[in-house]
């Protein structure tokens, strides 16, 4: 399954640093992102200052790629906190990794090197004294003299530069370092990312040794560097050497963007062969007083000869900048010769070559120029350094390369890698709006905005208006023929039902109407569905301009404003159903009950406050975490969060259904999507609802005599479940693994007087203890239950390993068609399960 998610570092108070809690994440995830299932609808709930609406401020920054010093943590201690915004891609499918590593393959890492910005400069490298008595050991050298020129013959090869952890088996201890290899000779020179306080310029070597390149940790991902390095071996560097602290800084923001590594860009690392994945992220955090967004994507660097206006004026700029420089040192210059000519007769020189060019677009002759100035500059700088402050002299050649991000979730699943994020604030519309006058008609919104999508001006239809009937008549037929493309594009849009949608104007005098047909026959807004109106607004406001499109996300914020409950269900029903054939995803943000379906848990999210919890990991934790696996059994105190719950269990019709609590989840998606097939006409039908597991261990045990552990978390978990129970008057029935944690369920139950007559609790075992075959001996959760064909086909083999298993169920719940698209030794397990949860009789009957 491939996924993508958002996840919120230090944002308000949203994912602050080592709060993280089980059952909760930093993480928001947004579903699948394959072709037939990306798009529908999440539910976004929490209860009052929980963080709710942080969160949909988190995605509307993102979308913007905008943050600022109130997105800082506002807690003591956490000042300093950076904030960060990350959109993570997660390819776990075979295909679509090829596919991606194909497009990957077409750019050459070694093209990914630093020349733009380092190929002139030489940095400084001091050797550690233990590093050079290692190295005389080794070779069997008998000075420092015989190491520095061993060392520079090889620096002086080709070189690759990798920012990385070191390979200390206690990752608590790992610290960072720079590799510095060299392919043709296969050594490495590990170097501190430090700044050191005796030679803040130089690079810090502590130790160099010979070593193949495939044994070198993560040398495919080090980069081509182009810049030279020279030895020293007393602690100042020399004045020829540039600062090696920007070396440093690159190789650092380079470690930063990927995800093999960096603490904050963990990679997804297979379980198995089988599960290998890629991980693809943005990241936007707030550092410096300044945004940054960066990517991880593989990129693209481009050489151009010839500059846009932009850059030449850049150029002009510089040089113009270096002539003034020139001013304040010339008369250090007096005297001095360069190059077998007076300083000032080379500097002339440069001044009448510059002016042949100035006006002209080629890159590489500025590039040759500015470096004959610069040199210039360094042949004098001894005699005036001490005394004039001059502007350093920029990279010209970066002007040259530009680099681009290569998207390959675009190539691979026809989605942008960056999707647009919209708060859509809806503007209402009725009929009155309409219609207008034409005095009014520039004071009215609806009409400005179809005008301006028509590209018509708005004061030549006033002036129509006063014509006469036969010019508003031509004016009509005018507009009519603009109004098809409107047409076309609605009905493109509203795809989810087959009536035809026209649109045309009617001019009257000082009056016009804009009028709509449904199937050639008159309509008017007010007779029409909630989901239709939610529609027409939206389309209107923006829809039709194009802003949005697949794989893009919506965020609408308390929908249900002003709703009836009918309204309200119709319009979930409109987002989820358009959603899904669009492709795009809705996310409101909700405190109403009728905004879910009991039946489509698995689209909700739940932004939860630590400190409301009713047990906590680490004391006192700051700000809130995300709940991706709705239970029903809630998690702690909250009063709106409570009143959902309350609400949920009181619109189920118990005279139409019958609930049967599951572990998780996943167990609930794939149950519900087979109750909306099971044939049973004279059942009542069935509903399952997670309450997110048992607690305790969920292993596997060979043996039934083994002894079981009914931990205090399953007790708590059985009496809140009771209590659930009884506030909607029915008798409770858990369906449980037949794993150790099911079995210390069901035993535990068994054995509390006070729990056995208000609790039921079956094992996967107790149904298919009679069963024939296969089925018999390895029934151990549900997704044992269907066909290896199936579980390789649904995802259900690897999901929980790649911890997906509420998308990778949520994307089986919405299959079309799945009936036939099940084998029949999975429906025949699926029956047998669902006949006999049907038979079942509740205790109190």
């Amino acid at each position: 399954m491939n996924t993508r998610s958002i996840i919120f570092e230090n944002f308000r108070n949203l994912g602050i640093s080592d709060s993280k809690q089980e059952n909760l994440s930093n993480k928001l995830q947004l579903g699948s992102i394959d072709r037939e299932h990306i798009g529908g609808l999440l539910d976004l709930l929490g209860g009052n200052n929980d963080g709710k609406s942080n969160g949909l401020d988190g995605l509307v920054s993102l979308g913007e790629k905008n943050l600022c010093k109130d997105d800082i943590p506002n807690f003591i201690g956490y000042e300093n906190k950076i904030p960060k915004l990350i959109l993570q891609y997660e390819i776990t499918t075979q295909d679509k990794i090829l596919a991606i590593k194909n497009v990957e393959n077409e750019v050459d890492r070694d093209s990914k090197d630093i020349e733009s910005n380092f190929t002139n400069k030489t940095f400084g490298m001091f050797f550690t004294p233990d590093s050079i008595d290692n190295c005389k050991r080794y070779k069997s050298f008998n000075s420092d003299e015989e190491c520095k020129e061993y060392w520079q013959n090889i620096l002086d090869s080709d070189l690759y530069a990798i920012y990385d952890y070191d390979e200390q088996n206690d990752k608590s201890k790992r610290r960072p370092e720079i590799r510095i290899i060299s392919k043709k000779y296969n050594f490495v020179f590990f170097c501190s990312t430090q700044t050191d306080n005796e030679f803040p310029k130089s690079m810090f070597c502590f130790m160099a040794i010979r070593k193949n390149i495939n044994e070198i940790k993560h040398s495919e991902h080090a980069i081509k560097i182009n810049c030279k390095f020279f030895i020293h071996f007393d602690s100042k560097t020399p004045k020829n050497c540039d600062d090696a602290s920007l070396l440093r800084q690159f190789l650092k923001e380079d470690f930063e963007t990927r995800t093999y590594s960096s603490k904050d860009i963990q990679p997804t690392q297979p379980t198995t062969q089988k599960s290998e994945s890629l991980c693809y992220k943005a990241i936007l955090s707030f550092e410096n007083d300044k945004t940054i967004y960066r990517t991880t994507l593989p990129k693209k660097e481009t050489q151009h000869k010839y500059a846009d206006s932009e850059i030449l004026k850049k150029i002009q700029d510089e040089f113009k900048q270096k002539f003034m420089d020139w001013e304040s040192i010339k008369d250090y210059a007096n005297g001095k010769n360069y190059e077998k000519k007076s300083c000032i007769e080379q500097y002339n020189l440069i001044v009448k070559k510059y002016k042949l060019i100035e006006n002209t677009l080629h890159i590489p002759q500025f590039v040759a120029l500015y470096n004959e100035l610069k040199k210039l500059f360094k042949h004098l700088e001894s005699e005036y350094s001490k005394f004039v402050n001059i502007t350093e002299f920029i990279d010209l050649e970066s002007l040259q390369t530009s680099t681009q991000d290569i998207d390959v979730i675009a190539k691979a699943f026809g989605i942008t890698f960056m999707p647009k994020i919209i708060l859509y604030k809806e503007q209402a519309l009725s009929d009155k709006d309409l219609e207008s006058s034409g005095d009014n008609l520039a004071n009215s919104a609806f009409f400005t905005m179809l005008f301006k999508i028509l590209e018509v001006n708005i004061t030549d239809i006033q002036n129509d208006l006063k014509s006469a009937a036969n010019k508003r008549k031509a004016r009509e037929r005018e507009l009519d023929k603009r109004c098809e493309k409107i047409n076309e594009r609605f009905n493109a849009l509203y795809c989810l039902s087959d009536d035809v949608y026209n649109f045309s104007m009617r001019l009257e005098d000082n009056k016009i109407a804009f009028c709509m047909e449904k199937n050639n026959e008159a309509i008017y807004l007010k007779q029409q569905s909630t989901g239709f109106r939610k529609f027409f607004n939206l389309f209107f406001n923006f829809l039709y301009k194009g802003e949005i499109g697949r794989g893009d996300i919506v965020l609408i914020d308390e929908p249900e404003n002003s709703l009836s409950i009918p309204a309200q269900r119709d319009l979930r029903k409109f987002l989820k159903d358009y959603g899904r054939k669009s492709g795009i995803l809705f996310i409101i943000a909700t405190h109403s009950p009728s905004m879910l379906d009991i039946t489509h848990l698995d689209e909700v999210r739940i932004v939860k406050a630590l400190n409301s919890l009713e047990s906590s990991e680490i004391e006192n934790p700051k700000g809130s975490l995300i709940i991706n696996d709705f239970s029903m059994l809630g998690y702690g105190e909250s009063d709106t969060l409570n009143d959902i719950y309350k609400a949920l269990g009181e619109n189920i019709r118990f005279d139409e259904t019958k609930l049967i609590f599951v572990e998780g989840i996943m167990d609930s998606n794939i149950l519900n999507a087979y109750s909306q097939i099971y044939d049973d006409k004279d059942s009542n039908k069935l509903i399952f609802l997670p309450i997110s597991g048992l607690g305790g261990k969920g292993d596997l045990e060979a043996s039934d005599n083994n002894e079981l552990s009914f931990s205090l978390e399953q007790k708590q978990k059985a009496q809140n479940l009771i209590t659930f129970a009884k506030r909607l008057r029915i008798h409770p029935i858990l369906l449980v693994d037949n794993d150790r944690a099911g079995k210390a369920m069901k035993q535990g139950v068994e054995d509390e007087e006070k729990l056995k007559n208000d609790l039921s609790v079956i094992t996967l075992k107790d149904i298919f203890e009679n069963a024939s075959g296969a089925i018999k001996n390895n029934v151990y959760a549900i997704e044992s239950l269907f066909s290896k064909a199936d579980r390789e086909k649904f995802g259900f083999d690897t999901c929980k390993e790649n911890k997906q298993s509420n998308i990778v169920s949520s994307v089986f719940k919405n299959t079309e068609n799945l009936k036939e698209k099940l084998s029949q030794e999975s429906k025949k397990n699926l029956n047998e399960l669902f006949a006999y949860l049907v038979g079942l009789k509740e205790a109190d009957e």
